[in-house]
């Protein structure tokens, strides 16, 4: 297994799901290897479609440098606990408690992760780490003093995940012939009257509220990478550290630093479930494997997911089609572990894009899960 940090050099206009990741990598690999032969994309889209894909990716999460380390920070499966609604003060701080356990443990770095896989760290002992903060700040309060007076230890700062930010900014629309800006008729107005074309663009970045504002950006993205063969992927990287990554790269935007690692999880032995790390679509064969654990009392409470739909365009030259919507599982899903998963190291497969009338080429969507061990403990 890899690690791959995306140190940004800009903010970056495309959210760098699975899917949209697997298809920058498909291109990469038909630029650099042609389309034919055997280290060309045919081939690797057939090792696919056979269901031994050559690596699979998980979508990206957010990183940051802290003390010279990257600390990347993943999904947290684990839902807020309930049952601390005592009396009507507890119910109150409760209520806050929830809130900030959305916005504190919707990532969580690698140490708690690792634990959560182990089944060695619950939802009640993160909602802990926040009570007993809350505590801290009420008793500060009451002698008078600054919540800001509470020392902040270098484990929180650790435990602290960067905030996603975005940003729009306004362009006008140039008329390259004159060098001015392009004027287009006025809806409603006369019909002399003109005026320039103004669009919005959006960019995304992290931010980290204890990095030093004197020091360069310390947060970035990271994603994960296995399979047998994962030899082109550093080639494919190093690509696309001259290209940039998603839309408006011509205006700067999705331009990053890599650095790859070797990279592994202290999973399980006794793993009963499966934690997903990237957009989800099952082959029909294991989506009748999930109906049939639903109906096992012993795994039932082993599901934990939400389901995201995913649409799209294709096409370039200004003709687009729009593809067919398909239903992914997201990251940080968790099933009962299927045995295919222990026979096979990926889930999920290839969808075809069979419906568009005039594609220039063959389209698929990427739905090959992630997956890890996990020791479920059911809420």
């Amino acid at each position: 297994m890899k690690i791959i940090y995306l140190k940004p050099l800009s903010g970056y206009a495309t959210p760098l799901r699975s899917d949209t990741l697997w298809g920058l990598l498909c291109w990469g690999i038909r630029h650099l290897w042609g389309e034919e032969g055997k280290e060309g994309l045919a081939a690797f889209l057939d090792a696919c479609h056979e269901g031994t894909p050559p690596f699979v990716v998980s979508s990206t999460f957010p990183c940051k440098k802290y003390d010279k380390d990257w600390i990347p920070f993943f999904p947290n499966p684990l839902p807020f606990p309930d049952g601390y609604d005592a009396d009507l003060e507890e119910a109150r701080i409760n209520a806050k408690l929830r809130k900030q356990y959305k916005k504190a443990y919707t990532y969580v770095n690698l140490v708690d992760f690792t634990n959560i896989l182990q089944g060695s760290l619950t939802a009640k002992q993160l909602r802990q780490r926040l009570r007993d903060i809350h505590d801290e700040e009420e008793k500060l309060v009451k002698e008078g003093k600054s919540k800001l007076d509470r020392p902040i230890t270098p484990t929180e700062i650790n435990q602290t995940v960067p905030r996603a930010e975005d940003f729009s900014m306004t362009h006008n629309t140039i008329n390259r012939l004159r060098g001015g800006t392009l004027d287009l008729p006025v809806d409603g107005g006369a019909e002399d009257e003109k005026a320039g074309q103004l669009f919005h663009s959006d960019e995304f970045y992290w931010s980290d509220k204890y990095a030093d504002p004197h020091q360069d950006s310390n947060t970035g993205i990271f994603f994960l990478a296995d399979g047998p063969d994962m030899s082109k992927l550093e080639a494919v990287l190093r690509l696309y550290r001259h290209w940039g990554f998603g839309a408006d790269r011509t205006a700067g935007k999705g331009f990053f630093e890599t650095e790859v690692y070797d990279f592994d999880f202290a999973q399980p032995t006794d793993a009963n479930a499966m934690l997903n790390l990237s957009l989800f679509r099952p082959q029909q064969e294991e989506l009748k494997a999930l109906d049939e654990a639903a109906k096992d009392e012993n795994k039932v409470r082993s599901f934990r997911y939400r389901i995201e739909l995913r649409e799209g365009w294709v096409g370039g030259d200004g003709i687009y089609q729009r593809k067919t919507p398909h239903r992914y599982f997201t990251e940080g899903s968790v099933f009962p572990l299927l045995e295919t998963r222990k026979q096979r190291h990926h889930l999920g497969g290839l969808i075809e894009q069979k419906d568009l009338s005039d594609k220039p080429h063959p389209v698929y969507d990427n739905g090959f899960g992630f997956m890890l061990q996990l020791k479920w403990n059911a809420p």
